[in-house]
């Protein structure tokens, strides 16, 4: 009895798992939108932009993504016609350099302020001073 209602639990929850993976057209459009510079200004992306060209750029993502292109080939589309600047993360090894960058840099800085504050300290042995004064007997001395 339990198995039968475990079955029915499972189906439902798979049910809504694969409606949670589809996606409206609007959700579609909305991702290519996060990934298009707007060109008028080179600034934010299409999708929070405000402008007459950010504008025409959403409206005709919404019309590709209706008429069932696809994301890939829509941004190639506009890589096209306005360069590879207009993603805004670029493609390939440049993305991969804008993301490692930084944190080797962030590394490099944390050793090297690791390295000087352990310099800084270390104690100075009291001998080494010592070692270099000569020796002298009390009657050599003039008071």
């Amino acid at each position: 009895m339990w198995i039968g209602r475990l079955s029915v639990l499972g189906a439902i929850g798979i049910a809504l798992g694969i409606a949670s993976f589809a996606q409206s057209p609007r959700d579609a459009a909305r991702r290519i939108e996060e990934k298009v510079i707007a060109p008028c200004c080179w600034s934010e992306s299409v999708g929070v932009h405000r402008s007459e060209s950010a504008a025409q750029m959403r409206s005709e993502i919404e019309r590709q993504v209706a008429a069932g292109r696809g994301e890939r080939e829509i941004l190639n589309g506009f890589i096209t016609r306005y360069g590879e600047r207009i993603l805004l993360e670029p493609r390939g090894a440049k993305s991969q350099w804008l993301v490692w960058t930084p944190l080797a840099a962030l590394f490099l800085g944390f050793a090297g302020l690791a390295l000087f504050m352990l310099r800084r300290k270390a104690p100075v042995p009291a001998t080494a001073s010592a070692a270099v004064l000569p020796d002298v007997r009390d009657d050599e001395i003039d008071w």
